[in-house]
């Protein structure tokens, strides 16, 4: 069963890893602690610049500096309206539908308006996922901040 996701994973890297094209990704960085129908509230994003398997840029913005320059009114889904009181529909709140074909393509469609900028696809990462590649690769030193984000304490300072 691994060796099956694996070659799948594999089959995928030529393709994502922009072999041939270079590929931009955007990645919902969602807070599962605040519960949405793909894993968490959309707190930020990142964007991921991949060329001929190498990670050339990655950027990470606060949602709702992009949401403040969506120009125009984006009615949003009933229960928006209703559960969060929530007039507008912004990027967000784009992963509302537990279909994350649908969700990924909501969430592409709100950054290419808010930010002019079309990524090649989008991926969704949540807390308990950071968590778990943490334990897997071991802590990450930032020598910048003299600090290190660990698998015990990356929840608290993703906040911070």
């Amino acid at each position: 069963d691994i060796i099956s996701h694996v070659d799948r994973l594999l089959t995928l890297y030529p393709l994502m890893g922009g072999f041939g094209k270079d590929q931009v990704y955007l990645l919902l960085l969602q807070n599962s602690m605040e519960l949405r129908p793909t894993g968490g509230f959309i707190g930020s994003v990142a964007t991921v610049n991949f060329s001929d398997g190498q990670t050339t840029s990655f950027q990470i913005q606060d949602v709702y500096s992009l949401d403040g320059q969506l120009r125009g009114h984006v009615d949003p889904p009933n229960p928006i309206k209703e559960i969060l009181g929530q007039e507008h529909w912004y990027l967000r709140d784009s992963n509302w539908d537990p279909d994350f074909r649908k969700s990924g393509e909501r969430a592409l469609w709100f950054y290419e308006k808010e930010s002019g900028a079309r990524p090649d696809g989008a991926i969704a990462i949540s807390v308990p996922l950071i968590v778990d590649l943490l334990k897997a690769t071991g802590p990450i030193d930032l020598p910048d901040y003299d600090d290190k984000i660990t698998a015990d304490n990356f929840f608290g300072k993703s906040y911070f």
